[in-house]
């Protein structure tokens, strides 16, 4: 199973109304937080792979913006450990280890299953059948080989919406590409892609049932499963 494509957008913080392009026009929060999504979905899908050199000159005229929004949106990228900057000497894309995917598992595991136990009784019958016609689509990407944790990302900023806390927001902030570029990387054997898959479908019924426990144990074991 390779690295796939990344079509994940975090939840926004303050706002949804960002341009679509780069442009003089564009204050500099909003540029940065564009240059930070479009350079991490480049790590994140591998366009940038582990060791790639990232030169702020290059991508300032690629993008023909100033330096300095590159230079901040790398710190962002160093913030979730995405990138390594030596100063004065180069910045490179971080390594994939693994004790680094073990850890973004645990955060993984843990963030669904906060956004599963607050978000499900707080829903309607319409909207947990939603949010279950959600996890329904993740079990099918798993079966399918396909981009699962999108598809898991989908469903967590569904549940984050009917909530509407910008604590739940957070979760789904800047360290979800770390998710999608390190849980990409993470090749399981048929048997526990199987239990995936399983755990995804069981979790659909449990939205839907409203079994909060079993739900939020089922949202955990989606990343983490049983037995490893």
């Amino acid at each position: 199973m390779g690295v796939r494509r990344v079509l994940f957008t975090p939840v926004p913080e303050t706002r949804t109304d960002r341009p679509s392009s780069f442009g003089s026009s564009m204050s500099a929060p909003i540029l940065v937080d564009e240059l930070f999504q479009r350079l991490a979905r480049r790590i994140a899908d591998g366009t940038y792979p582990p060791g790639a050199r990232l030169r702020d000159q290059a991508l300032a005229e690629e993008f023909a913006i100033s330096r300095t929004p590159v230079r901040e949106a790398m710190q962002r990228l160093r913030g979730i450990g995405m990138i390594e900057i030596y100063p004065s000497r180069h910045t490179v894309v971080a390594d994939v280890t693994a004790e680094s995917i073990a850890a973004t598992r645990d955060f993984a595991a843990l963030s669904a299953g906060c956004i599963v136990r607050l978000a499900v009784p707080k829903l309607g019958a319409a909207e947990r059948d939603r949010a279950a016609a959600l996890a329904g689509e993740v079990a099918a990407e798993i079966a399918g080989d396909g981009d699962w944790l999108s598809a898991q990302a989908d469903m967590l900023r569904y549940l984050c919406d009917q909530v509407r806390s910008p604590l739940f927001r957070l979760l789904l902030g800047d360290a979800w590409y770390l998710v999608i570029r390190d849980l990409s990387r993470d090749l399981l054997s048929p048997e526990r892609q199987m239990q995936r898959e399983n755990t995804a479908t069981a979790l659909a019924q449990l939205i839907r049932d409203g079994d909060v426990d079993r739900a939020e144990r089922a949202a955990r074991d989606v990343f983490c499963l049983d037995g490893g």
